[in-house]
């Protein structure tokens, strides 16, 4: 459970400041701005409208959503193997925006001269393998069973059960009221 903390934390701070940075930008902000997209021969390679700029904090959003999802923040009813999905898709998003398009973003781009590039190799880069990692090792955690009382609804509130040091586990009563009642 501790391991899925130190994923999640991290992930969860970043991308939401990364989301509020590009709804900064949707709504017209300047800060930074001239550094976040690539240039070739001095021209921007895309001018990035508002609202695909609100779409990538909406996708940032979600990633946030899916990351505390899979660390057991929030409910997430029978989703357990879509946010594992979701969170390896994650990883694979960021490893591939790490490696880039072997022109003019990521480690191994050819164009290296400009402002883009010494932030894209400085920080956008590493920080995308970083988050890469991050997600891959709590996609890689699993659930051992064990669950926090946040988490005790997905089951019959009355089948809980303490067992030491404030961990709860769902387990079994048997009693004829609950005989029909299998919980692995």
């Amino acid at each position: 459970m501790h391991n899925r903390f130190l994923f999640a934390i991290p992930l969860v701070i970043v991308l939401g400041g990364i989301a509020v940075l590009h709804a900064y930008w949707a709504l017209g902000g300047r800060w930074g701005a001239a550094f976040t997209v690539p240039t070739v021969s001095g021209r921007r390679m895309f001018d990035p409208t508002p609202a695909a700029t609100w779409l990538v904090c909406g996708l940032l959003g979600m990633a946030v959503v899916l990351v505390m999802g899979k660390a057991g923040w929030i409910k997430t009813g029978p989703l357990g193997l879509l946010l594992d999905v979701g969170v390896w898709g994650l990883s694979l998003v960021f490893l591939l925006r790490a490696v880039g398009n072997l022109r003019s973003f990521g480690f191994f781009k050819t164009i290296k001269e400009t402002p883009f590039a010494h932030w894209d190799t400085w920080l956008y880069s590493p920080l995308s393998l970083l988050l890469a990692m991050l997600a891959a090792g709590l996609a890689r955690s699993r659930n051992t069973g064990w669950q926090t009382k946040a988490s005790a609804p997905l089951c019959c509130p009355r089948l809980w059960r303490t067992c030491g040091a404030g961990v709860f586990a769902c387990q079994p009563i048997f009693s004829r009221r609950f005989r029909k009642f299998q919980i692995d």
